[in-house]
């Protein structure tokens, strides 16, 4: 066995030492490098979060469950859009909705779900369907989706 080296168990190979101290340097650097990356990131929606928050809302309206579905109204819309509930309460039922795509900007403050609303009149039960875009803004404050606009009102009468 001359010119080879005897390693011992416990011992680490020169070539696994420089492996082991990259490795160990690379678990313990990496986490402050991604803090630091991410800690000057505004607040970005996801599209899996306004996929939810349209669904949401729109369940809530089927069932006219105006107060749950207020929550994705901002505070400037609030008057109109509790003016469209009581419009809608008497005169509009919305039997099914589809959403049929959702889109958020690069940089995650604003998005789009094209949704497809199945409803009918209570004077007139004919069901008619019609596609509503509806779009939303994720603010860093607020930290969920609301509604910019609900042109929701083309669906009344």
């Amino acid at each position: 066995m001359k010119g080879k080296a005897v390693w011992h168990r416990g011992m680490c190979r020169p070539e696994s030492r420089f492996f082991c101290i990259v490795l160990i340097t690379f678990l313990f650097v990496s986490p402050f490098l991604y803090s630091c990356t991410t800690m000057g990131e505004k607040a970005r929606g996801s599209e899996k979060d306004l996929v939810k928050s349209t669904e949401a809302f729109n369940v809530a309206l089927r069932w006219n469950d105006f107060k749950s579905a207020s929550c994705w109204i901002p505070p400037t819309c609030k008057e109109s859009f509790w003016q469209f509930a009581e419009a809608m309460q008497n005169k509009l039922r919305i039997t099914d909705f589809e959403v049929r795509d959702v889109s958020v900007d690069g940089t995650g403050t604003a998005g789009t779900a094209i949704v497809l609303y199945k409803y009918y009149y209570t004077h007139s039960p004919c069901l008619q369907t019609r596609t509503v875009s509806l779009r939303w803004t994720h603010t860093e404050k607020s930290k969920i989706w609301q509604l910019d606009t609900a042109p929701l009102l083309t669906l009344m009468p």
